[in-house]
Parts: structure tokens; C-alpha cells; sequence
């Protein structure tokens, strides 16, 4: 029996959701560096803005301070995808390691992707009443949320969108239209209190066994506009 397994479920718990709550910390702060650095555009491929956010979660202080790093696969290959561009599709999931603990047990939080470019572009100026269109993207997102809940991935983890072009929120009706079209209301993302920005946000999504965070990365034109506006 590990040290770990002596420790109160409670305990255990918490010690879980501090985890949990620092990886998704770090993981807005690296959208907002790589956001500022404008080195993601609607042609940029879904590993690419994997490779490149997670290179400033590698590098950050913050992560060195809580001993949190990126699993030793992704070094492997973000040499290549960094310089290149290169797309590795084959490349493993990415998560995050939380390996001091103790000698026996770490924790990992993996990590799920999806670019999103939505058909059209809902802002708050525009009509509540634009239609609401689910593309293949919505639905690609859907299938590594039921991937996820088949218990193929752990149950420590988030999905992350991309949004290259359109808004946070529309990405959010539209993946709750999609939810409520396969009688699945219940499962709706709701706003979380966790983690928000004017460009990205976190949502929760409550299941039968399990919750999932989906954190929402704005990359669109319109979100940088709307920054620039403010200047």
C-alpha cells in the first residue's frame, strides 16, 4: 500500500480538484500568451496550437513552482511541429503530470482538442434570433465528449475548443442545440465561475458519472477586433 492509498478519500479529493484547478489556471494563462503573440490564424492546424500552447505551459514558472509538467511524449516532437509547422496527427494525447506527490503515484489531466470554425459569426450586436448552424466540427466536439464519458479517457481532463473564427458563445449554443437535438438536455454546458476571459471561458458539462470542463480559446478575428476597440 502506497502512501496515497493511506490517505482519506476526502483528502484525496481535494488534493484532486487543487490539481484540476491549477492545470486549467495554466492552461488560460498560455492561451493569453499565445493569443498576444498572434501566432495562431484560421489556416493554423489543431496540433500546431497544441504544440505551441503547451510550450508555454513547459516553460512556465508558475508550472515549475507547482511541479506540474507536460508529459515527456510531447517532447518528442515540438521541435519539429514549432519549426516546420509540421502536423503530427499521430502524435499521443497531451496532459499535464503532477509527479512529486509521492514516488509511487502521480496525478495526470489529460487534454482533448478541437478547432472550431463556425459558419457564421454571432456577436452580442447581432440578433439573438441568428439561426443556429451545427457543423461537422460541432459534432466531431461531441464524439470526445462521448469518448470521454465511455471512460476512454480519464475522468481528469477537460476538451478544449480552438475558435478560429466566430465566438465563445455561439460555440456554446450551438454544442447545447446539438445536446438538446439528441435528447440530452440535462448534459448542457452551463458557465463556470472557474476561469474567464473576454476571449475564452470555461464551461461545465454534468453527465451520469462524471463532469467535464470545456475551456473555449477564442483565436477568431472578431475577438482581436473587439480587443482592439478597447485600446
Amino acid at each position: 500500500m502506497t502512501k496515497i492509498d493511506k490517505l482519506k478519500p476526502a483528502i484525496i479529493n481535494a488534493f484532486n480538484k487543487a490539481f484540476e484547478h491549477r492545470c486549467v489556471c495554466l492552461l488560460f494563462d498560455a492561451f493569453a500568451s499565445v493569443q498576444s503573440a498572434r501566432c495562431v490564424d484560421i489556416t493554423s492546424h489543431e496540433e500546431y496550437i497544441s504544440t505551441v500552447l503547451f510550450d508555454y505551459v513547459d516553460k512556465s514558472p508558475q508550472a515549475a513552482e507547482w511541479h506540474i509538467g507536460v508529459a515527456p511524449e510531447y517532447r518528442n516532437y515540438k521541435n519539429k511541429v514549432l519549426k516546420n509547422k509540421r502536423v503530427k496527427t499521430d502524435a499521443p494525447k497531451i496532459s499535464l503530470q503532477f509527479g512529486s506527490w509521492t514516488n509511487a503515484a502521480s496525478l495526470e489531466y489529460f487534454i482533448e482538442t478541437q478547432n472550431i470554425i463556425e459558419p457564421v459569426f454571432v456577436g452580442r450586436q447581432k440578433s439573438k434570433y441568428n439561426p443556429i448552424i451545427i457543423s461537422e466540427l460541432h459534432i466531431q466536439y461531441m464524439a470526445k465528449i462521448d469518448k470521454h464519458l465511455l471512460d476512454k479517457s480519464p475522468v481528469m481532463g477537460c476538451i478544449i475548443a480552438y475558435i478560429l473564427k466566430g465566438d465563445f458563445r455561439y460555440t456554446a449554443n450551438c454544442l447545447n442545440h446539438h445536446l438538446c437535438d439528441c435528447n440530452r438536455v440535462p448534459e448542457i454546458l452551463r458557465k463556470s465561475l472557474t476561469q474567464s476571459q473576454q476571449c475564452g471561458a470555461c464551461y461545465v458539462s454534468t453527465h451520469n458519472n462524471c463532469s467535464i470542463q470545456h475551456l473555449m480559446f477564442d483565436f477568431s478575428d472578431e475577438s482581436k477586433a473587439e480587443e482592439q476597440t478597447k485600446m
